[in-house]
């Protein structure tokens, strides 16, 4: 699929999810795609469903970050953002979103 066209890589994400319904992974993907695509609260249900069934799941929690973000919930952004750092520091991107909320200049970070 393109790098736009969000409806299919959601459509492959729902094929991959209906094999093997309870994979975290699968799931924080999904959430991924459904977020880049404007489908917010469909995403953030994807990530908590994710971290539900596995909650050292650090693409859920960068994904959760993103979201809390993109809706200007700075201090919740930062809360997932940490974690998904716990989970796993090589997220890309990670941390250079952690370093902008911790300096203070929202507006400045990567989101996703």
């Amino acid at each position: 699929y393109g790098m736009n066209d969000f409806a299919s890589a959601e459509n492959y994400s729902l094929v991959s999810l209906s094999l093997a319904p309870n994979m975290p992974g699968s799931l924080s993907q999904l959430a991924l795609v459904r977020a880049r695509g404007g489908k917010l609260d469909e995403a953030e249900r994807d990530c908590r469903k994710a971290l539900q069934l596995n909650p050292h799941q650090a693409e859920a929690w960068h994904v959760l970050g993103n979201l809390a973000y993109m809706r200007k919930d700075l201090a919740g952004a930062r809360d997932a953002w940490e974690r998904a750092f716990a989970e796993n520091p090589s997220i890309p991107g990670l941390r250079q979103n952690l370093e902008v909320l911790r300096r203070g200049k929202p507006g400045k970070g990567r989101s996703m």
